[in-house]
């Protein structure tokens, strides 16, 4: 695939203009940052502009081995980046050019992952496709008919359904799964660490969906949450900032993503015929767009559990299906889920509303239970019961409560 030839005026314009952007000091880095949380936008638009810099050496880390995308794009997905970090900085996570660096690599690195014209394959496809190329070369030079399927299986020792996917791929501009990026390998992007004799799946951006789907379905929540932070969200979260989010330093961490691995791996060994058999199962149940594929967070749970105790049944049934039910909910959905009117519907969404308000006004008081609640349970924080989904509500009671 040729090199996008974009146009180096555009180009040199912009880090010309960049360099001509004087760097912070460290004072006056405080200043603005200071000036920003308590609510000044110049401020942070002034830290955004004084560290373009950093994203595009960033950028040249990754663009001198890539030839899909274009510069000044990828230039922009770090800008999302920069903003991001500066938005959600403290003193408390070190440095800032640190940890910026981390959250714009992110974002250019998610960019890379889940570019629509990239298709990712094994090293190993290219090495057979190469093989298989060499010997169609070799019957051709001497003249002979060109060699069956089983001839071809038999002299490179490959199944008939792995023969085909090198066919495939043969006539697909891709790059390497293994390709290098930086200083990680492009693989680092879309795999778990550690995982072996697996052949990744070719995935499109259409086909991210379905496996978060499947992955939501065959997980826990909590694999699921742990997983889906560690590979597939656009800010990652390295194992450390999850064992420290669960007090965790017994390494249980580790033990669970090893159990996960184990689980989800059969999935994506061979063919991967199992993982198409539990999508068809899926999607024979489910319309793909209304299941939700965003993880169930500690923090979910936590804030609860904190209300639960001044919520009643109907309102831990409303907030219950809010934030933890399987499928995307409109308001409609919501009626026929809880049997109610609209106007009940109203009635019923404002108290839950005001009562959640009222209980995170103290919001020293939250963090006291959460971090109470994270050192007593850690992971088990996600074997709680959330003592709503089996539960009947008594609607003859709803007249008392609410006035309907």
């Amino acid at each position: 695939m040729n090199k996008i030839n974009y146009s180096l005026d555009a180009k040199t314009q912009y880090i010309n203009e960049i360099h001509s952007i004087p760097l912070l000091s460290t004072l006056e880095f405080n200043t603005l940052m200071n000036s920003y949380k308590k609510g000044d936008l110049k401020a942070k638009t002034s830290l955004i502009i004084h560290n373009l810099r950093l994203v595009v050496s960033i950028v040249n880390e990754y663009y001198k081995y890539l030839e899909h995308l274009d510069f000044l794009d990828l230039v922009q997905y770090g800008n999302l980046g920069l903003i991001h970090a500066v938005e959600g900085y403290d003193k408390k996570k070190g440095s800032f050019s640190n940890y910026a660096t981390i959250v714009i690599k992110g974002y250019i690195r998610n960019a890379i992952a889940h570019n629509e014209k990239m298709i990712y394959r094994p090293r190993e496809i290219d090495y057979i496709a190469l093989k298989l190329k060499l010997l169609l070369e070799k019957y051709k030079a001497k003249n002979l008919p060109e060699p069956t399927d089983s001839m071809i299986c038999k002299e490179l020792s490959i199944s008939p359904s792995y023969l085909h996917l090198v066919r495939r791929t043969m006539n697909e501009e891709v790059i390497s799964y293994n390709q290098q990026v930086g200083d990680s390998e492009l693989q680092d992007f879309l795999s778990i660490e550690d995982i072996e004799h697996t052949n990744k799946t070719l995935l499109s951006q259409e086909e991210n969906q379905e496996l978060l789907v499947l992955l939501k379905d065959i997980l826990s929540p909590l694999k699921y949450y742990i997983i889906y932070n560690i590979i597939l969200a656009n800010e990652r979260k390295r194992k450390f900032e999850i064992s420290k989010i669960f007090y965790d330093n017994t390494g249980k961490l580790k033990k669970i993503i090893d159990s996960t691995l184990r689980e989800i791996r059969p999935y994506f060994m061979s063919s991967n015929i199992k993982y198409r058999l539990k999508l068809r199962e899926i999607l024979n149940k489910d319309n793909l767009n209304k299941i939700r594929t965003n993880p169930i967070t500690p923090d979910m749970l936590l804030q609860y559990h904190y209300l639960k105790n001044d919520l009643t049944l109907l309102e831990r049934k409303l907030y219950y299906y809010i934030n933890f039910y399987k499928y995307k909910c409109n308001k409609e959905d919501y009626l026929n889920l809880l049997n109610i009117t609209d106007k009940e519907f109203i009635i019923l969404y404002q108290r839950l509303k005001s009562k959640i308000n009222n209980k995170f006004k103290d919001i020293q008081k939250y963090n006291k239970f959460k971090e109470r609640m994270l050192k007593k349970y850690k992971f088990k924080l996600y074997d709680l019961d959330l003592e709503v989904e089996n539960k009947n509500i008594n609607y003859l009671q709803l007249h008392n409560i609410y006035g309907f």
